[in-house]
């Protein structure tokens, strides 16, 4: 027997899963909303279903099942879980080749990568509006002035100091022996 998990997909034979729910509306004598609440989906959904433009799903039907008071339909295939993804991605794929062409090969990065580079060289607020819509440069150094704290700090990091994750760094020493040290730093 197959395995059924609550999100398997089940797949009827051409209008009899909109038979089952319109016969399930009319036995139970409900509107869409009222089983659709039992199903525990929308109304949207269940009138998908019932239109047959989407498989309902194993829990649901079981549901429905249960609140007639009858065996699930014999003449059924359950189907995994988003059985149907794999088939949906490569009609996808092919779709976006239709519209924009295959995607881009090495050379043509570098090309469009070259060409990018040319226009934040000929226009810097180009780069600031390239930023504004999420692409992600090259962040700008600032160098500071040379100055003795600066020596110092890059003394101590070097010798005492680490940097533990990308906003703190830590300076390690003896607690009892270099007090005095803790306190200058």
């Amino acid at each position: 027997m197959q395995e059924v998990k609550l999100n398997s997909r089940i797949k009827f034979r051409k209008g009899k899963q909109r038979d089952f729910l319109e016969g399930a509306l009319s036995t139970l004598n409900m509107d869409v909303s009222e089983l659709a609440k039992i199903a525990c989906v929308c109304d949207r959904t269940l009138r998908d279903w019932k239109r047959e433009k989407n498989n309902i799903s194993f829990w649901p039907l079981f549901l429905i099942s249960y609140k007639l008071g009858t065996k699930l339909p014999e003449d059924i295939e359950v189907r995994p879980p988003y059985w149907s993804v794999k088939k949906a991605s490569k009609l996808g794929g092919k779709r976006r080749i239709e519209l924009y062409g295959p995607p881009g090969t090495l050379e043509s990065r570098k090309r469009g990568g070259l060409s990018t580079k040319k226009k934040i060289l000929s226009d810097p607020s180009f780069l600031e509006r390239i930023r504004k819509l999420g692409f992600v440069t090259r962040k700008e150094i600032k160098r500071p002035e040379k100055s003795f704290k600066l020596t110092e700090f890059i003394g101590i990091m070097l010798g005492d100091g680490g940097v533990s994750s990308n906003h703190q760094i830590t300076v390690s020493f003896n607690g009892k022996k270099d007090q005095d040290y803790a306190f200058y730093i």
